[in-house]
């Protein structure tokens, strides 16, 4: 019986065992195991990041890279709880890596770092005139020179998002580092409209939901509007008609035309959104690039009808997460089951001899 005993126990613990490997590689359906783990340190403080890799990532390719920043909610030092958004599931699964292949940057804002701007609150748009640049996102430009030199990035197709206290930082960035980023796409979040002027004729796809009451609208509204008193003729606005502050994001993020509108803008001129150029051809790229300007030119007409959203993407992390859960239910509960048959095959056993 004891022997019995013995043997279901370690069949139990080799299971959950196996169980809790296999969930460790997923979190929020996005796979870990695509991302490196990676801190920054500088006076004193120190920032976790992770920067996710194509599956056949080839240093001899030049890879755009997106810098994703998150939210109010995921302050931290667990370099986790900053890698659960859409954008992230989208675009690290095998579908999407497939045709936009790319390098992901998700920077967690240290809890003593605070935020990304140092606004006083987010229904509003931000005065910045008294503002200096904060530590978290002195930190963040410098885990981007480090991750473009480290994992073969194409500087002139660097791009940066953010939602909610993200998109305030989007904006930020924006104004502080003209010329920086081939591309923004701030989400549900503000900025600081007379700083229009200082983010030049960047691309801009900015996305608000008419219903947040978080963020409020205007600010994303009164951006808009800025950029165009200011000449900004690369800027575009979707507002999703009746859609709140987390499912303007879901939408954005879940929306394939965002990525092909986004890849397509490179520094040097418009880009197959889809191409990796090598080292030696993109010198090449830059003299052709005007004769693909108009490819991808339709893109603000078709996606201005806020009502027309995709459905979110199941990606393949996801549907390995619940495959992984399923299985691991099924086999926990066959355990259970063993022992207990076991149980009762043995006492029933023991009451015969007697």
């Amino acid at each position: 019986m004891k022997k019995a005993l013995l043997i279901l126990i370690l069949i139990f613990l080799a299971l959950t065992g196996v169980f809790s490997v296999g969930a460790e590689t997923m979190h929020k359906g996005i796979d870990l195991d695509k991302s490196v783990a990676k801190s920054y340190t500088q006076n004193g403080l120190t920032m976790q990041y992770r920067v996710f890799l194509p599956d056949d990532f080839d240093a001899d390719l030049k890879y755009p890279m997106v810098l994703f920043l998150h939210g109010s909610g995921n302050y931290g030092d667990d370099n986790l709880n900053q890698v659960q958004f859409e954008l992230l599931s989208t675009l690290t699964s095998d579908e999407y890596q497939k045709k936009f292949p790319c390098v992901v940057v998700a920077p967690q804002a240290p809890t003593n770092g605070k935020k990304w701007v140092n606004n006083k609150g987010y229904t509003t748009n931000v005065d910045t005139s008294n503002l200096a640049v904060t530590k978290s996102l002195k930190m963040v430009m410098k885990i981007v020179d480090k991750v473009s030199v480290e994992y073969s990035c194409d500087t002139d197709r660097l791009y940066v998002t953010g939602l909610s206290m993200g998109g305030f930082g989007t904006w930020d960035i924006l104004w502080r580092y003209p010329g920086k980023f081939a591309a923004a796409v701030p989400v549900c979040g503000g900025g600081d409209p007379n700083r229009a002027k200082e983010m030049g004729n960047t691309p801009i796809w900015i996305f608000h939901g008419s219903k947040d009451q978080n963020v409020y609208v205007k600010c994303s509204r009164d951006m808009y509007k800025a950029l165009k008193a200011a000449g900004n003729t690369n800027c575009k606005y979707t507002e999703y008609e009746g859609v709140d502050h987390r499912d303007c994001w879901k939408k954005a993020y879940t929306s394939e035309a965002t990525y092909l509108w986004m890849f397509s803008q490179s520094l040097r001129g418009a880009v197959d959104p889809t191409a990796l150029p090598t080292t030696t051809t993109i010198a090449t790229t830059t003299t052709t690039a005007a004769a693909t300007q108009n490819n991808y030119a339709d893109f603000d007409s078709r996606t201005e009808d806020s009502s027309a959203a995709p459905a979110p993407m199941e990606s393949t992390s996801a549907n390995y997460s619940v495959f992984v859960t399923v299985m691991g239910v099924f086999l926990l509960s066959s355990v259970v089951v063993i022992f207990f048959a076991a149980l009762i095959f043995f006492r029933s056993g023991k009451k015969r001899s007697r």
